[in-house]
């Protein structure tokens, strides 16, 4: 199957001068990337990031993708998507992630480390946003 190719629409910078210097960068985007919430599930569930993305099934690794779910559609100012999450995941359904973002809602009613967890990301990422103007990413 033929994939459309892009196309390239440019223009000429001498028949718009008007359009030369006024360009400014966008602003930062106001999104928790997901490199950024699985190196901090990894290290606050204590398991290595790729743990996370694996396939393997101990609970340490399923509560840590349940924490990077939560934070990816709690804390930015717009929600990633589940297909999307799915996607940075390594490739899970959004089904998966769907039941993963379940579990993190189930363990952040029952389980008080996680909920103290969840609550100090929730803290940090509101006083870096107030402060900064973006939630900061982690490389």
């Amino acid at each position: 199957m033929n994939a459309p190719q892009p196309v390239f629409v440019g223009y000429d910078a001498a028949s718009k001068p008007d359009m030369i210097g006024l360009w400014s960068p966008p602003e930062q985007p106001r999104i928790l990337s997901p490199l950024t919430a699985i190196r901090l599930a990894a290290a606050l569930c204590s398991v290595e990031e790729n743990g996370i993305l694996s396939h393997r099934r101990a609970e340490r690794l399923v509560d840590a993708r349940a924490l990077v779910v939560w934070m990816l559609r709690a804390i930015p100012s717009s929600p990633m998507s589940y297909p999307k999450i799915g996607r940075a995941l390594g490739g899970r359904d959004h089904s998966t992630i769907i039941e993963l973002h379940r579990r993190a809602i189930r363990l952040r009613l029952a389980d008080e480390t996680f909920s103290r967890c969840c609550d100090a990301l929730l803290t940090y990422f509101k006083q870096m946003e107030k402060a900064h103007g973006c939630i900061p990413a982690f490389g």
